[in-house]
Formats: structure tokens, sequence, C-alpha cells
């Protein structure tokens, strides 16, 4: 079982696949997202996986679709009790908000704060 499944490929609706140029400035809407890009690494924007309070693991990554309200990045957090299970605790439009919101998460970790589920989408 891969514990960062939120990183497995998936079917994307049409006319919402993207993907994220090497810069990681840069986004192209495609026709479909190519098999090799779902393992590739510039979709991994940030992670924290140690140092967290209770073992949680905290990445933001670019998720190949862009979501309603123009969203593209994601910033999950793991259960402390199971790697596998994950909750989105925010999401972003561009790579330096998507940066923004990993700091503030992890920020939020850090001081014993457990940041509340997005619910978006």
């Amino acid at each position: 079982m891969n514990v960062l499944a939120f990183l497995e490929p998936h079917d994307v609706p049409t006319g919402r696949a993207r993907l994220l140029m090497p810069d990681r400035q840069q986004v192209q809407a495609v026709e479909r997202v190519p098999d090799w890009f779902w393992g590739d690494t510039v979709r991994m924007i940030a992670s924290t996986a140690s140092r967290l309070p209770d073992g949680r693991h905290l990445y933001t990554y670019f998720t190949c679709e862009e979501e309603p309200g123009g969203y593209l990045y994601r910033t999950v957090t793991s259960s402390p009790d199971d790697w596998s299970t994950w909750q989105v605790a925010g999401r972003a439009r561009s790579v330096d908000e998507a940066r923004e919101v990993h700091a503030r998460v992890r920020s939020q970790l850090m001081q014993g704060a457990v940041p509340p589920a997005d619910d978006q989408g």
C-alpha cells in the first residue's frame, strides 16, 4: 500500500487536467495527464515529515487537476495513527500561495493545534 496515495494516478474530468512545468511557476492545460507525470517529483511542493508533534506528516503537492475556484495545490496532513489516512488542510491557486499555506499549517501543528479540515470540493 502506498501511504502517499494522494499522489496516485486518478481520472481527471475533461477540461481540468493540468501539468506543472519544471520551473514550478507555469501550469499547462492538457487533455490528459500522462502516466509518467503522476510520480514526477515536480509535483511535490513542500514536505515536513519529521519533528511534527504526534508523528504527523505534512505535504503540499500539485494536484494535476484544476478544481472549482482555480485551486491546483493541496496541503494534506496525515493522521497520527495511520499515515495512509490524509486530511486536506488547505488549498492554493499558485505555488507561492501553496508554500504559504504549508508554512501556516506547519506552524499550527508545531504549536500543537490541529488545523481544521478544508471541506471545499
